[in-house]
This record gives structure tokens, C-alpha cells and sequence, in this order.
């Protein structure tokens, strides 16, 4: 009787991107890179991973992860900026939401120069095993009539070694979260009527 054999999962597909790169002519590879993160996105399967090459990049709304496993990292942590020209889904300028595996690292975070219903840098609901680590979310001034955080995540997985810093507005958080570890993370340089820097079930 021959044993069953062991099913490896396949290896993820990394698809780059970069300031420079292309749309329509790129093909996600590290000499013909996309250009931007959504057309990364759209070509996405589960268990890819997007590789962000240096720079800025301005989305024209919030990049949105929506039941999708996979990760995004920045190839050189804290070289890429992700600055959106709008930030109105789920009033955040990175939404993930629905995913079972997801995660991102090395990012900045930076609010639109447009920042009209943005009251979140990331924001994450009904995940699981999601890890936002290594980020910086900073440079947001939220309107003095909503609640503002840098970070909010509820599901499970963890914060770590995030930094969230020069945040204003009303009721302000620097990282909120329900269910999920924060490790290692700071928030600093907090203004408002009510300010928080880390609030969470496992701190």
C-alpha cells in the first residue's frame, strides 16, 4: 500500500511594481514592473506577493484588499511611500478586509493631500492571520467631528514594530485594535481633544 503523498502548497508568484514602471507594457517582472499597486491587484491570485520597488505611489483613491491571501512588501522597508490622491473606501487609504492570510511590511503611510472623509491610515476588519509590520503611518490631520486612527485592525494576527506619529484631530488613536497582538509599535506626536496611543486586548 503506497503512502499518500504530501501536497505542497505552490510557491507564491511575486509581482512587481514601480514608480517607473508600466501598465501596458509592463508584465510584473523585476525588468518590466507595473506601475501601480491596483494594477498589481487586478492581476492577483491567491498567494501572490506584490514587491513594491522604491518610491511614491499616489493611488487615486484607497488601496483596497478584499478577500485576497497574499502579502504586500516594500523591497527595501521604508523606501516606499504610499500616498493616495483620495482616501473614501472605508475612509482609509489602505482597507483590507475579508482575508483569511494577509501581509504587509515596510511601508509609509501618508494621508492624501485631499484628505475629505479619510479617517484612517490602515484599516483592517474580519481578518485573520493579518500581520502589518515594520510601517509608518504618519502626517494625518483628521476633522475635528470623527474618530481618527493611524491604525485600526479587528480579527486576529498582530501590529508589530509599526510607528504612528504626527497624527491630529478630535478623538484620535494611534493604534486601536480588537483581537489582534501589538508588538513593539509607538505612537507618538498626538494632538487632539481625546488622544490615545495604543489601545488593544493584547498590548
Amino acid at each position: 500500500m503506497s503512502a499518500t503523498p504530501t501536497l505542497w502548497p505552490q510557491p507564491s508568484i511575486i509581482i512587481w511594481v514601480s514608480p517607473n514602471g508600466s501598465d501596458t507594457i509592463g508584465n510584473g517582472t523585476t525588468l518590466h514592473p507595473y506601475k501601480t499597486i491596483e494594477y498589481a491587484l487586478y492581476n492577483f491570485t491567491e498567494g501572490n506577493q506584490i514587491r513594491l520597488m522604491d518610491g511614491i505611489y499616489t493611488p487615486a483613491n484607497s488601496i483596497v484588499i478584499d478577500g485576497i491571501s497574499g502579502s504586500i512588501f516594500a523591497e527595501n522597508p521604508n523606501e516606499v511611500t504610499i500616498k493616495p490622491l483620495l482616501a473614501t473606501i472605508d475612509n482609509a487609504c489602505i482597507s483590507i478586509k475579508n482575508v483569511e492570510r494577509f501581509s504587509i511590511s515596510g511601508v509609509n503611510i501618508v494621508q492624501p493631500d485631499d484628505s475629505t472623509d479619510n479617517y484612517a491610515g490602515v484599516y483592517a476588519n474580519n481578518v485573520n492571520n493579518l500581520v502589518v509590520y515594520s510601517c509608518n503611518v504618519y502626517n494625518f490631520d483628521f476633522p475635528l467631528t470623527q474618530i481618527g486612527y493611524g491604525i485600526f485592525a479587528s480579527g486576529t494576527g498582530r501590529i508589530e514594530r509599526c510607528y504612528v506619529y504626527n497624527v491630529t484631530g478630535g478623538e484620535i488613536y494611534g493604534i486601536k485594535t480588537t483581537g489582534l497582538d501589538i508588538v513593539d509599535c509607538e505612537a507618538a506626536v498626538l494632538s487632539g481633544v481625546s488622544v490615545t496611543g495604543i489601545a488593544g486586548d493584547n498590548k
